[in-house]
């Protein structure tokens, strides 16, 4: 009995290897016929996600696995065929987008100059204090060159023999010949040459006693500098055309060479005052702008430290040459009310020039590289290529087109939008 049921599961397995062999024959048949009509682009076919050469042409299951069959994708659910070309492009070509557009404008704009410069003093505002008599210095108030007075401030106390002279003629008409008007105005007046202020003279008048010492007031409100300074400083204004200078931005507190006991000639300036009423911008001028800057354009500066900005003129163009380099300089006059602005403050300033025909382009539509500029430009396929471009001059959000694009040409109106930082660096 057991001999007859091991020979029926021995012929139970022959027929299984059997069936198993002709259902793959059939499915290499089907696959070849199916793999026929995918090429063909005809009919749906299916396969085994585990067994890619199942290939059937309706549903059903895996004769090997008994997974479902899942459907191929035709030819033409595909993607469409690209050109070798455009899949061979880099990264950072073209970029496809449906933004805001802008094509550069034929205008006649003014065109602005950006400069950047310093404050320094007005040479224009500057007062000599000078001894109108021979004499010697009593007493300095003055203690280092640049000190800062104030109009009215007594600079030095001078003793002098020939002012002393004058107020002993003065006080003797004075008591002998009162009534003699005419002398006394001559004497009176020759006091007021000598540099006597009138309440100084009326307390001569009033006391009959002589001042020996005699203060000497500063008229101006400003910086006070001896006059070997000064000398100094016209030295270093001869290798500037026009002969003007302008002070160190930061001239420190120096000794004074002049000292209390030293004797005065008549005539000789003693120290000189410069007022900061008025004070001068520098700008310096770069190529940019060398042709087109005259004297009268509008300025802006924006003073370094302040909050609001001062409108001027451009008052003078003027060549610089020093030992290391030759440029031009535009100089601004800027009122000073309150000595707000601080010598050697550092400033910025925007020109604007003469009306310019070019054509502009929007600002936020460049991309700026540093030494190169670029834009994406919107090629005939609607996409949106890099473009290299040479840019002028600048009036407000407009910057001048020199090269790369004409009026017909569309870009995106804002490039930092689509900027790609990694590709855009390796181009």
């Amino acid at each position: 009995m057991k001999k007859k049921l091991n020979a029926a599961r021995l012929i139970l397995v022959f027929l299984s290897v059997i069936l198993n062999f002709v259902s793959c024959t059939d499915s290499g048949k089907d696959s070849a016929k199916e793999r026929e009509q995918i090429i063909d682009g005809k009919g749906k076919t299916y396969t085994c996600p585990m067994h890619p050469e199942i290939i059937r042409s309706e549903p059903g299951r895996c004769p090997i696995c008994h997974m479902f069959l899942v459907e191929i994708p035709s030819p033409s659910n595909t993607i469409l065929q690209l050109q070798i070309d455009d899949l061979i492009k880099p990264t950072d070509e073209f970029v496809i987008s449906e933004i805001k557009t802008v094509s550069p404008e034929q205008l006649e704009l003014p065109v602005t100059f950006r400069a950047n410069g310093y404050i320094s003093y007005d040479m224009q505002n500057v007062y000599s204090i000078s001894s109108r008599y021979e004499g010697r210095i009593e007493k300095l108030y003055i203690k280092y060159n640049f000190q800062k007075i104030e109009k009215g401030q007594v600079i030095f106390e001078i003793y002098s023999p020939e002012l002393v002279t004058a107020q002993q003629d003065f006080i003797f008409i004075l008591k002998n010949d009162k009534d003699n008007q005419t002398l006394i105005d001559a004497a009176k007046k020759k006091l007021e040459l000598m540099g006597m202020v009138e309440n100084q003279i009326a307390q001569v008048a009033a006391l009959k006693l002589v001042q020996y010492k005699m203060p000497v007031y500063s008229q101006v409100s400003g910086y006070i500098i001896e006059e070997s300074q000064g000398r100094k400083m016209a030295t270093r204004a001869d290798k500037e055309m026009g002969g003007q200078s302008t002070l160190p931005s930061n001239p420190g507190n120096k000794d004074l060479l002049t000292k209390e006991g030293q004797y005065l000639e008549k005539g000789s300036t003693v120290f000189k005052v410069i007022s900061n009423k008025t004070v001068w911008a520098e700008l310096k001028l770069f190529n940019a702008g060398l042709n087109v800057i005259r004297k009268g354009n509008d300025v802006t500066v924006y003073v370094d430290g302040s909050t609001h900005s001062i409108v001027s003129t451009v008052d003078q163009i003027l060549p610089i040459f020093t030992e290391s380099e030759a440029y031009l300089t535009a100089r601004v006059i800027l009122e000073n009310k309150g000595g707000e602005i601080k010598i050697g403050a550092l400033v910025k300033s925007e020109i604007v020039s003469r009306q310019k025909s070019a054509l502009w382009l929007k600002k936020e539509a460049i991309i700026d590289l540093g030494i190169e500029k670029v834009v994406f430009q919107v090629t005939s396929k609607n996409l949106l290529k890099v473009k290299r471009i040479h840019i002028g001059q600048v009036s407000a959000d407009m910057v001048e087109i020199r090269e790369g694009l004409n009026k017909d040409d569309r870009v995106a109106a804002n490039a930092e939008f689509l900027m790609d930082s990694e590709s855009f660096i390796k181009q």
